[in-house]
């Protein structure tokens, strides 16, 4: 994108503003997913996350996530805040840019890589737990790749991650983005 661009929504039925920051992404099974993945969960993911220590633990936010839903087409890297009243959302937009900072001049440890390719291992097998979980996974990559058998492939993206990537997709997708 050129330039950043604001869009002001009403709700009747939400009480609470949000801030919604959208980075446009990749598909889904594009080889930069993974590394936005653990970018994602390094950011804004758990209680150890950045964003959620700068803004959750400080008590400016009721919420604040970082996702990276991919889609057939595109992905958005996502980041959300709802913030406690008497919270500006400008100043909730000041508090993510000072943590993308904290991340840039942190980096990524190699415990961030091990603690991310733990969960995503164990989040592709929870899915095969029920047979709807089965026959989901299977034809998303029938249908997607060509290729139902592709777990181990999937498990081989994810578990091939290093620090040098997530710094790479953060530098392509999200800095100055």
């Amino acid at each position: 994108l050129e330039k950043n661009r604001y869009v002001s929504m009403l709700d009747n039925y939400a009480k609470l503003p949000m801030l919604q920051i959208a980075y446009p992404s990749v598909p889904n099974y594009h080889p930069d997913e993974p590394a936005l993945d653990c970018l994602a969960e390094i950011l804004g993911q758990g209680k150890n996350s950045i964003v959620y220590k700068n803004l959750i633990k400080t008590q400016k936010a009721a919420n604040a996530r970082v996702s990276n839903p991919c889609s057939e087409l595109a992905g958005e890297f996502t980041i959300s805040v709802v913030p406690f009243p008497g919270n500006k959302l400008s100043d909730m937009e000041r508090l993510v840019n000072e943590s993308l900072v904290e991340f840039e001049q942190r980096g990524v440890t190699q415990e961030d890589i091990e603690k991310f390719r733990s969960s995503m291992e164990a989040d592709l097998i929870n899915r095969l737990e029920s047979v709807s979980g089965k026959v989901s996974t299977l034809a998303a990559f029938h249908t997607f790749t060509g290729d139902a058998n592709r777990i181990q492939k999937e498990l081989d993206r994810y578990n091939s991650v290093t620090k040098e990537d997530v710094m790479r997709v953060y530098n392509k997708y999200i800095k100055g983005q």
